[in-house]
């Protein structure tokens, strides 16, 4: 574990990542709040323990599907934060072949739970659950621009990620996906 992260809460000896959702007392690895992924992306924050990245280059976890989009619906990481991830995640490290088979819920509906993380809203998991699991990458990025959902002001719930077309310096796989996980 990242020395940065030793303030962060565990779930199953894992770090819990700060653009998790914590939804009705429950951590849901895997789901992001889009408050905490519009702060982080806006704020230059780490997407894991959720301080400052500093200065460039920024790092992010990315697929195939990210990079060709030059778009990645997550906010960079720290490199330590990144290496950590990688042995973590059983995604990001290639060891699952198809995404958590379960779709996320709750799905875009408002969440009344007193003491609730999830800020009042939550939002579906984009149509991932359950479908084969791409390869990742570390991608290094001169910049990026604030994805927004819609035109307009930037907005906690307008934020969608970062965008890196043509920002690119440097890619590397981080592990090829299991054909028997």
């Amino acid at each position: 574990m990242p020395r940065r992260c030793g303030g962060r809460p565990l779930s199953g000896g894992l770090v819990v990542p700060y653009i998790s959702l914590v939804a009705q007392g429950r951590t849901r690895l895997g789901v992001a709040h889009g408050i905490k992924v519009a702060a982080c992306v806006v704020d230059y924050l780490c997407q894991i323990c959720g301080q400052a990245l500093g200065d460039p280059p920024y790092l992010f976890l990315a697929t195939q599907t990210m990079l060709d989009e030059g778009f990645s619906p997550e906010p960079a990481l720290h490199p330590e934060c990144a290496a950590y991830s990688v042995k973590a995640c059983p995604t990001v490290a290639g060891r699952m072949a198809t995404y958590n088979q379960h779709p996320h819920d709750p799905s875009g509906q408002p969440c009344d739970a007193p003491g609730c993380d999830c800020g009042g809203w939550t939002s579906p998991d984009g149509g991932t659950a359950g479908r084969q699991a791409e390869a990742w990458f570390r991608v290094w990025v001169r910049s990026y621009s604030i994805g927004l959902k819609e035109p307009g002001p930037v907005t906690a719930g307008n934020v969608s990620g970062c965008g890196f077309k043509g920002q690119i310096i440097k890619v590397r796989p981080v592990a090829a996906v299991s054909s028997d996980a």
